[in-house]
């Protein structure tokens, strides 16, 4: 008994309950143990927010683009999914323009616009015309910043926001492809875009097409539409930087509709976000 008591002693006492709790319930001690489970990984989360930004900001990448957004989708329709955003189409996604969209309360002329990092608007004001610009086939990501910006932002009406497109890198090999789809009010869309692949023979450039087709009676009556759009962009290195990297320019046509077609020519060189120099990932994305 004597020695029962003292076993029942030594085991209160290195489980930390009471003797009277060890006597009723048996103390079991468990050997570890390792739980696993399936973390979220970042394609399946609709946006990110960079953690060196000062200011709220969502980023869409091209996951979610092309996994979880309508094949005829404007940039309107793409970033409604972010905090603060508000905009909906009438006519259905991408068939019309988003005229009542707003950031935070400002409404479509009120936030700024850009695509790879170049202003855009009407010559008129500052809104925007969301069917005339880049489709969702075309975009990298979208960057949505909800505060007003710095001196460095560049836009024509920063004080509600900015919304930052970012088309596709080429791919590194050749590759191609065709696409197509059909949904509600009779929207069809046909397609195809061509990689070139790393082109040695023309200082290592890569560069991609893009041309699509889309036709919908539309929701509403006598809103059909028939939009044509034609993408190019090409990457060429330019020098040798010291540190191994490589400097970059860029030369593309942007989208248009045939009903009013705008002149194509060469836009400006893009500066890389990070520097003058970029080095160029092998997958091209």
């Amino acid at each position: 008994a004597a020695a029962g008591s003292n076993s029942t002693s030594g085991a209160a006492a290195s489980s930390g309950f009471s003797p009277d709790t060890v006597r009723k319930h048996k103390v079991v001690q468990m050997t570890g143990m390792t739980v696993t489970a399936a973390s979220l990984t970042l394609p399946r989360v609709p946006a990110t927010t960079p953690l060196e930004v000062t200011q709220p900001t969502s980023v869409i990448d091209r996951n979610y683009i092309s996994d979880n957004t309508s094949p005829s989708a404007t940039y309107a329709d793409i970033i409604a999914i972010t905090p603060s955003v508000s905009q909906h189409d009438p006519n259905g996604a991408g068939l019309t323009e988003s005229r009542d969209m707003s950031i935070r309360g400002f409404r479509d002329g009120e936030f700024n616009l850009t695509m790879d990092g170049i202003p855009v608007g009407d010559p008129n004001d500052f809104t925007h015309h969301s069917p005339d610009y880049f489709m969702s086939q075309d975009l990298g990501s979208i960057t949505v910043d909800r505060g007003p910006g710095n001196a460095s932002t560049v836009g024509f009406a920063t004080f509600g926001g900015t919304v930052g497109m970012d088309t596709r890198a080429p791919e590194g090999e050749a590759v191609g492809h065709v696409y197509g789809s059909y949904g509600s009010f009779a929207t069809r869309m046909l397609g195809g875009s061509f990689d070139t692949g790393t082109m040695h023979d023309f200082g290592d450039m890569r560069a991609f097409v893009d041309y699509r087709q889309v036709k919908s009676n539309g929701y509403l009556t006598g809103a059909n539409m028939d939009r044509k759009n034609f993408f190019m962009k090409a990457v060429k290195p330019l020098g040798e930087p010291a540190d191994g990297s490589q400097a970059w320019g860029a030369y593309k046509c942007g989208s248009m509709r045939p009903s009013a077609a705008r002149p194509m020519g060469r836009m400006p060189a893009q500066s890389p976000p990070s520097g003058g120099a970029q080095t160029f990932p092998a997958n091209g994305h």
